[in-house]
């Protein structure tokens, strides 16, 4: 998944920040995390020498997208419907039938939020981990004079 971005700035000798603007498809949509602008700044690994203000095509890694997205939406909900089939399947064989369900929302929810807390405990790994960084492809267009830089 390729996409264009301007450099806002350089993080260290091999990590830029760049600025993500709002595609079209995304419309007046605000679900995700971008901010009031409608832009948002991600930490990109540059092995190209890009400059601050040059315009950048970025890969952000489809497979590595999906597997962000797994651990982050999936994990959860899995954990959220075992939680609720393990009190459905295994409360009734030791005898509790009372307010199964109410006991099986409860410990899902439980179940997930942990999950949760597991992931957001990783996180600061997965940050430090080079392998769901973006990288850049390509520079578009170099920043020159009479451009007007975008932050």
């Amino acid at each position: 998944m390729n996409r264009q971005g301007v450099v806002a700035g350089r993080i260290d000798s091999h990590t830029i920040e760049v600025t993500l603007l709002r595609e079209s498809a995304c419309g007046h949509c605000h679900e995700c995390s971008y901010g009031d602008d409608g832009n948002v700044k991600i930490p990109i690994e540059d092995e190209i020498g890009a400059s601050k203000g040059d315009i950048v095509e970025i890969d952000l890694g489809d497979k590595n997208v999906l597997k962000a997205a797994f651990i982050a939406y999936t994990l959860p909900l899995i954990s959220l419907l075992i939680g609720i089939f393990f009190v459905i399947k295994i409360f009734p064989l030791i005898g509790i039938v009372n307010n199964t369900e109410i006991i099986a929302s409860i410990f899902g929810i439980v179940l997930m939020a942990l999950t949760f807390i597991v992931i957001k405990s990783y996180d600061k790994k997965f940050h430090d981990s080079k392998e769901y960084l973006a990288k850049v492809v390509k520079i578009v267009q170099r920043f020159n004079d009479t451009m007007t830089p975008i932050t």
